[in-house]
């Protein structure tokens, strides 16, 4: 059976990456794991949050490496302008974009406190945690302050992700047991053994590079899937391999439903 994981927590009623948005993945049977994006503070603390930039989700700017983590947390963040728009924009092309654009609007409204990576493991209970590093700059990210973390919670599911190949290679360099994937375009696939999975963009999958070898060596999470729409277009390019791959999505409950209804 297909995993589905939330993409930023339940996303469609609550704030992406805030605690609000977590809280509400926990007692949802159709949700398997919820995936987070995370980046460090000027005083080595992990908070959740995905642009690198942070003007326009509160009155502070610049970068979340800029300030520690009691100033952040002083600090109302609310939905990113430039987010609501795309967000916005992108349901008025599906048909099932209706309900999500009322709550969007009531999203942006909403202002929040960020969290940390420390306070969404406490509460993540049975579900898996499919944790994005986000850093531009490896100077900017502390991974063994990280693994520090990591391993405190060793009776969790934790998976762990980056675009970083090298922030994903020095994790596997201190502690080879870790969950570790890589987020990728197919046309820079590593099959090293070293990643237990692979995390793409649904719209890079074509019948010729998607493999069934690959899949079932490999957790295959495709992402974002957030409509109906996204899934036909899938059965167009992977057809039988729909049941062997995983989805990141918006819409988790869509997602699982319509994946059921085929099957």
């Amino acid at each position: 059976m297909n995993k589905i994981y939330a993409h930023r927590g339940l996303s469609t009623q609550f704030v992406p990456n805030s605690i609000e948005a977590i809280k509400a993945c926990i007692n949802k049977k159709y949700i398997h794991g919820i995936e987070i994006d995370i980046r460090m503070t000027k005083d080595k603390h992990f908070v959740l949050f995905h642009d690198e930039k942070i003007d326009g989700s509160c009155p502070l700017s610049g970068k979340i490496y800029d300030y520690t983590l009691e100033q952040l947390k002083k600090t109302k963040f609310h939905l990113n302008n430039k987010e609501y728009y795309y967000k916005l924009f992108n349901s008025l092309l599906k048909k099932e974009g209706i309900s999500y654009r009322k709550c969007l609007k009531k999203i942006k409204k909403i202002k929040y406190i960020i969290p940390t990576l420390q306070e969404v493991i406490n509460i993540i209970d049975n579900k898996e945690l499919l944790i994005e590093i986000k850093v531009n700059n490896i100077n900017e990210f502390d991974i063994y302050k990280f693994y520090n973390i990591i391993k405190l919670y060793t009776g969790k599911k934790i998976y762990i992700q980056s675009f970083n190949k090298i922030i994903i290679d020095k994790l596997y360099d201190i502690d080879k047991n870790l969950n570790l994937g890589l987020l990728l375009m197919f046309n820079n696939i590593d099959y090293s053994n070293k990643y237990k999975f692979y995390s793409i963009e649904y719209r890079l999958i074509t019948k010729h590079k998607i493999d069934s070898t690959l899949i079932r060596k490999k957790q295959i999470n495709l992402w974002t899937i957030n409509y109906c729409k996204d899934i036909k277009l899938l059965m167009n390019n992977i057809d039988e391999k729909l049941m062997l791959v995983n989805y990141i999505s918006d819409n988790p409950k869509l997602i699982y439903e319509t994946i059921n209804t085929l099957y």
